[in-house]
């Protein structure tokens, strides 16, 4: 299904339908291992891009933001951010 979805001619296609026949379902976080739970349509890209969402942030993160340390973050619509910050 990734591959498929990153195909731009496809998406006009399968997303339509996705959008018909969304549902939510819980996935991992890539980092942490946490599961949490996204709708199929509206999140689309968190389970489109797998690992590498994120991925350059969150590795900045790693890099400056020490074990201990507190961290505010502002909107976090789904958690994402936060349940690698919590972690």
């Amino acid at each position: 299904m990734k591959k498929l979805l990153q195909n731009k001619a496809l998406r006009r296609v399968v997303l339509p339908l996705l959008k018909l026949m969304t549902i939510d379902r819980y996935i991992k976080h890539y980092w942490t291992g946490v599961k949490f739970k996204l709708n199929t349509y509206l999140h689309n890209g968190y389970w489109v891009y797998g690992k590498k969402r994120e991925k350059e942030t969150l590795e900045l993160y790693t890099e400056t933001i020490s074990k201990g340390q507190t961290v505010i973050e502002i909107g976090g619509h789904i958690f994402y951010f936060s349940l690698f910050f919590y972690i």
